[in-house]
């Protein structure tokens, strides 16, 4: 490998964001001879791990030169590792102790998506939404449930209506307020029969956001206990299999919202990584419904970490905990501690036979591989060569020849002894085949869609469900007992009038999706782009939320311009107004991860419902170009951060013409 011919020398390091998984996981569709996929988050290309042997060639030179850099002249095979981002130069080498999120995020900067700019895409997509239809059918839109159903009173849109004095909810309400949270108001057309509309917008209609509902006492016919809300039927249905803890934590007066996300439903449609953010926002549009409508009968909310089931079947990969959102009296909730019941460790149970955790991935440092272990903990644990070797063994075998018992192992892996396997078993490197099997087949969801990054992102926040503060969510409401109405007429504009939005307009919109008790305490930065505001000029602002001004960044855009950074979306710019919403991230702390995001899913619904409110359209989408739009909006923090785009205007009238602004 070393050339001394060569007159260019460089001290070269492997990348630290490297990760190391199993190809069948990382793609369903291979069936070659390589075990391990080398991933690199920078460009998002992923590498073979082959050799002649069970261990690649090409891992321990990135295990190796992890800590002791490669003093030598480039040949050719340095030359295609530097080319691949494998590995680097010394002084760009940093970030030595990410997180998994944190890789996952950078594999999302200026991830590709669709290029709208293609006048034929509609039709591509339309084809490849029908190639997905003729692999397997689409996931039911509405979630089947099963079980002996207990039904709710019959309601109506009147009974969202608080009462005289402030109480804990009715059994009424409780019903009104899941009836119109989480069913339908109406359908929508869409290419496999109609989509259905909610009183909050979703990705491609998906709505995947699901409820199990926490009661510490009895509501008239109904027991204390959790209960799964069944959509279709209107009924609650008893869920077993949580920890006790949450249901004796809470006073009699609160009441749990346990949210999930039945997360088929927007893999079957977008399949890849990037689009598990969308789940994220959906959550926090249905979290600010729910604390709308708790604030509009006197009650209180605080956000709070998810409880997680955990079984031997892995069911809660069908549909995943995301956050738990507490409603009641004020003086109740501050009383309530909300505490994180530890999980059972189902991996250390006696077993012949054993298999590879596959909730476990590969990074390279201090010169050797490091397991990285999400399940049932997060643990990192260096491994030698063999003890690699042994978890290649172990991987699960299409013609399960393989011998997985301890003594199996020892005869098949030279130079292994019993306590490297031993090591493997005490660490939940491997797992008791029995509960290796049920976890596989339970990921082949999120494998079949090409989403196993993005479970690997999930799990590793799962795990740090203690770092997710518990804290009341700010009281300031849009929804009042007069307007309530706006939660119904709300639907996603694509087409907007030559109209201004007025002075009045804006600033009420601005002051409603943004109360500066919101902003406090949030990492987040607004910018605005005034093209059809009366009075204001067509610049490019970033709004001061604590002034509450508008401070111009001395740039305009045209509707090109703000077309470009969504990917060429035709509805992007040809409102009054586009907004973007910028939020920081803090990613050495992975269970805020997605309650991060899902904040500023609450921000979206809080736009949508003070546009409807004025009769303003408002379209949105997290699907932006992420460099050209840190580049336009002039933002450094890059890869630990999001960003929601807003276009809001006037509604045509009828017969009007839409405003073209140079698309």
């Amino acid at each position: 490998m070393v050339t001394v011919l060569q007159k260019e020398k460089k001290s070269l390091v492997t990348n630290p964001g490297l990760v190391m998984v199993q190809s069948r996981l990382y793609s369903s569709a291979y069936s070659g001879p390589g075990k391990w996929i080398i991933y690199n988050p920078e460009n998002r290309r992923a590498f073979l791990a082959v050799g002649k042997d069970i261990l690649p060639e090409i891992v321990p030179i990135l295990a190796k030169s992890s800590d002791i850099p490669i003093k030598t002249d480039l040949d050719g095979k340095l030359k295609q590792l530097m080319k691949a981002g494998l590995i680097i130069e010394k002084d760009n080498a940093d970030l030595k102790n990410m997180t998994f999120v944190h890789r996952f995020q950078r594999a999302l900067l200026d991830y590709p998506g669709v290029n709208y700019f293609d006048k034929d895409w509609r039709k591509k997509d339309y084809q490849l939404m029908d190639s997905y239809a003729s692999m397997w059918d689409q996931p039911p839109k509405i979630t089947p449930r099963f079980g002996s159903r207990i039904p709710l009173p019959k309601v109506n849109q009147e009974d969202l209506q608080p009462g005289e004095k402030v109480e804990p909810l009715s059994l009424r309400q409780l019903a009104a307020i899941l009836r119109y949270v989480f069913g339908p108001i109406g359908k929508i057309k869409g290419q496999f029969g109609p989509n259905l509309r909610k009183t909050n917008p979703s990705g491609g209609a998906k709505h995947p956001t699901e409820c199990v509902v926490i009661l510490p006492r009895s509501y008239e016919y109904i027991q204390s206990g959790m209960y799964v809300y069944d959509v279709e039927n209107h009924a609650l249905i008893r869920e077993e299999g949580y920890p006790k803890e949450g249901l004796y934590s809470l006073n009699k007066g609160t009441i749990g919202f346990l949210l999930r996300s039945r997360v088929e439903r927007p893999m079957w449609r977008y399949r890849e990584i990037r689009s598990f953010r969308p789940i994220l926002l959906d959550v926090g549009h249905v979290l600010e419904n729910l604390s709308e409508l708790a604030r509009i009968h006197g009650l209180s909310s605080k956000m709070a970490a998810p409880l997680v089931k955990e079984d031997e079947n892995f069911t809660w990969l069908q549909e995943p905990e995301m956050v738990t959102l507490l409603v009641g009296p004020e003086a109740e909730l501050d009383e309530t501690t909300w505490t994180i019941p530890k999980k059972a460790d189902l991996t250390q149970r006696p077993s012949k036979h054993f298999m590879t955790n596959p909730a476990v991935y590969f990074s390279f440092k201090d010169g050797s591989i490091h397991a990285n272990v999400l399940w049932p903990r997060v643990e990192t644990i260096p491994v030698s060569f063999e003890e690699f070797n042994i978890i290649t063994h172990c991987l699960p075998s299409r013609r399960g020849d393989r011998n997985t018992t301890v003594k199996g192992v020892i005869e098949s892996i030279q130079n292994t002894v019993p306590d490297n396997v031993q090591k493997l078993i005490r660490k939940s490197i491997l797992l008791p085949d029995i509960l290796g099997r049920n976890f596989y087949r339970g990921l082949e969801l999120w494998v079949r869609h090409s989403w196993y990054l993005s479970f690997l992102a999930h799990l590793e926040g799962r795990n740090y469900l203690d770092q997710i503060q518990f804290v009341s969510l700010p009281d300031d409401n849009i929804l009042t007992k007069e307007n309530i109405n706006i939660l119904f007429n709300r639907h996603t504009t694509r087409v907007f009038s030559p109209q201004a939005v007025t002075q009045r307009e804006w600033k009420y919109l601005m002051d409603k999706a943004f109360p500066i008790k919101w902003l406090t305490h949030q990492n987040l930065r607004i910018f605005l782009a005034a093209q059809n505001i009366e009075g204001v000029p067509h610049k490019l602002y970033e709004w001061d939320y604590r002034e509450r001004k508008l401070v111009s960044l001395e740039k305009k855009l045209t509707s090109k311009d703000i077309r470009a950074m969504t990917s060429g979306m035709e509805f992007a710019g040809t409102g009054a107004i586009s907004l973007w919403v910028w939020k920081g991230l803090n990613l050495n702390e992975p269970g805020t991860y997605e309650t991060e995001i899902m904040k500023l899913g609450q921000i979206g619904q809080r736009i949508c419902l003070a546009c409807t409110e004025m009769e303003l359209g408002v379209f949105l989408t997290p699907g932006i170009r992420d460099t050209l739009t840190f580049d336009t909006l002039g933002i450094d923090q890059r890869a630990e951060s999001v960003v929601y785009y807003f276009n809001i205007g006037r509604k045509p009238i009828k017969g009007e013409h839409p405003y073209d602004r140079g698309i």
